[in-house]
C-alpha cells in the first residue's frame, strides 16, 4: 500500500542528464559568477522561480500606479496650461482697454490731439 507524502520535501536533488551538460555547465559558472556553491546557487533559482509570478504581479501592480500618477499629473499640466492660456488672454483685453483708457485722458485733458494721443500710446505700450 503507498501512501501520499503530504510533508514539505526538506531536500531536493538535481541530476542533469548527459545530454543537458550545457545547463550542468551554465549552471557551475552562474555559481562562481555569484560567489555561491552550485547546490546553494540551484536553490537561489529554485526560490527565485516559485517567487517570480509574485514579483511580476507586484511590479505590475507598482507600474499601474505609476501611470495613473502620470495620467494625474497630464492633466493638472492642461488645465494649468489652460490656466495660463487665460490669463495671457487677460492680459491683453487688459492692455487694450488701458490704451484706449489713456487715449481718452490725453485727449480729454486737452494737451494732445486725439491722433497725437493714439499715437503717443501706441509707442508707450508697443500697442498695435
Amino acid at each position: 500500500m503507498k501512501t501520499k507524502n503530504t510533508d514539505t520535501a526538506d531536500r531536493i536533488g538535481v541530476r542533469f542528464r548527459q545530454h543537458e551538460q550545457d545547463y550542468a555547465d551554465r549552471l557551475a559558472a552562474a555559481a562562481k559568477e555569484a560567489g555561491r556553491s552550485p547546490d546553494d546557487h540551484a536553490r537561489e533559482l529554485v526560490k527565485d522561480a516559485l517567487t517570480n509570478d509574485d514579483q511580476i504581479q507586484h511590479s505590475i501592480h507598482a507600474l499601474r500606479q505609476e501611470v495613473a500618477q502620470l495620467h494625474n499629473l497630464f492633466r493638472e499640466v492642461a488645465d494649468i496650461k489652460e490656466g495660463i492660456r487665460n490669463v495671457h488672454e487677460n492680459i491683453y483685453a487688459f492692455r487694450d482697454d488701458l490704451a484706449t483708457c489713456a487715449v481718452k485722458v490725453l485727449a480729454d485733458a486737452g494737451h494732445l490731439t486725439d491722433e497725437d494721443a493714439d499715437a503717443w500710446v501706441r509707442k508707450a505700450l508697443n500697442a498695435e
